[in-house]
Formats: C-alpha cells, structure tokens, sequence
C-alpha cells in the first residue's frame, strides 16, 4: 500500500491525525508534520489517528504502518 492524500484504488491509503477528535483530520505525509506547538516541557497532547484503507484493496495480507512522533524544543 502507498500514503496518499485520499485513499484510492486498490491501494493507496490515507493515514491521518486529529487534535480535537473530529475527522477528516490533517493528512499525514511523508514529511514532518507539527501535532501541536507550544507543549511545555513535561506537557501532554492527546490526538486521535485515523487509517482509512484502499477502497478496491486485492491485497488483505497484515500492513504495518509506522509513526514517530518526536518532541523538540
């Protein structure tokens, strides 16, 4: 499966994220992404992901999607 905006096809899916918790979110994309600004040190973030998977999908074998969130300051 590929990372795609819209989930198309047989195999292009959507990975997204919500801070609020209402979807559509904010699509993920290969590049870094900011989650949230202005966390303190010591502070939290709550957010939701959402995959939404190839609509014509042939391929049922497991997928493995990985995400990392990182903290700078």
């Amino acid at each position: 499966w590929t990372l795609a905006a819209v989930a198309a096809g047989a195999t292009e899916y959507r990975h997204e994220f919500s801070t609020n918790g209402v979807f559509p979110g904010t699509a993920l994309t290969l590049v870094n992404q900011t989650l949230q600004a202005g966390v303190v040190a010591g502070g939290t973030k709550t957010f939701d992901l959402k995959i939404t998977t190839p609509p014509s999908a042939s391929d049922f074998t497991q997928q493995t999607v990985n995400v990392i969130v990182q903290a700078t300051i």
